[in-house]
């Protein structure tokens, strides 16, 4: 048993061991934020710049700042945003010149690369632009808004050599209404298995996903977390992703209304919208498929092209 004579003088051992530490930290300096460099300050002011698409600004507030080394995070970040500015100037060949640069520093890094790709293009350096984009679809990207749309998007999907690379480097989205199946993920599935495969977040709620501004797929769940619906908008994944829908491993994106009855048999469903687009929809024992035909984007042929395919448990 301690006696409390020896207890007070264990007390004020640990007190004075405990003041002592503290003066010695007290002679410590306090770290000081350090002070931002010019360089940094214009940097934040031109991408609020650029968010309001004031480019011109930006720029001009940048190119004090420009280096032709980028070792550093500052200096690397000031130049990839001075590239961008300047090719929405329309300035393609300063953009090139300055992401070149960028891009050698820093090739893992996509935004820029989509820039550079989409400044040669743009002045004729095809061969670049196309190495660019095969890097690109190589390594499985799948939103592809940016490389398709900053070089235009009509003249770059024109271009055959584009679409040799995208066609060879495309993926199949399969649609199987008999197995109730997209992309190999069943209806009846729980939001868990759906949002792995995906590399989706997990979570609750439906499943959505964009390339750029455009909606390419949502995947609806019941409220036990099951997976009752899939909607997939055909035009904006043929457009702005790698992926091909492929339906009944027959039908792909040129799919036409007649050649969707050959494959599938007589409609159950045929409903005209009041937007002239036509739903033709087909049920096999507990899965439901609807094919949505805009009337207002033809194909070359003048047949009305797919536009959203929708793959359902159907109610009751």
């Amino acid at each position: 048993m301690v006696r409390r004579r020896d207890s007070d003088t264990v007390a004020r051992m640990y007190r004075a061991a405990i003041l002592s530490v503290i003066a010695v930290l007290a002679l410590v300096p306090y770290p000081e934020a350090q002070e931002r460099l010019p360089s940094e300050d214009a940097l934040d002011r031109a991408r609020a710049l650029a968010a309001e698409n004031r480019y011109a600004d930006a720029f001009d507030l940048l190119s004090p700042h420009l280096r032709t080394s980028l070792t550093d995070e500052t200096s690397w970040e000031i130049a990839a945003e001075a590239g961008r500015a300047a090719f929405h100037l329309g300035r393609y060949r300063e953009a090139l010149s300055i992401l070149r640069n960028v891009v050698a520093a820093r090739p893992i890094v996509l935004e820029p690369a989509l820039y550079l790709g989409a400044s040669s293009f743009i002045l004729g350096e095809r061969d670049q632009a196309l190495l660019i984009l095969e890097a690109l679809l190589k390594s499985e990207m799948r939103d592809l808004y940016l490389a398709v749309t900053l070089p235009g998007e009509s003249v770059f999907l024109a271009d055959p050599d584009v679409q040799k690379l995208l066609e060879q480097y495309s993926k199949v989205l399969p649609v199987n209404i008999d197995s109730g199946s997209c992309l190999g993920l069943l209806l009846g599935q729980p939001r868990a298995e759906v949002s792995a495969a995906l590399g989706a977040t997990t979570g609750e709620g439906s499943l959505a996903a964009r390339a750029g501004p455009h909606l390419i797929w949502i995947w609806n769940f019941d409220d036990h977390g099951i997976l009752e619906e899939v909607v997939l908008h055909a035009d904006n994944l043929r457009r702005y992703t790698p992926y091909r829908i492929l339906i009944q491993n027959t039908l792909g994106v040129g799919v036409t209304p007649a050649a969707a009855h050959d494959t599938l048999g007589p409609t159950d469903r045929r409903i005209k919208a009041d937007d002239e687009s036509v739903i033709l929809g087909w049920t096999r024992r507990r899965v439901a498929l609807d094919l949505i035909f805009s009337a207002g984007s033809e194909s070359q042929d003048g047949q009305p092209q797919l536009e959203l395919v929708r793959l359902y448990r159907p109610p009751g």
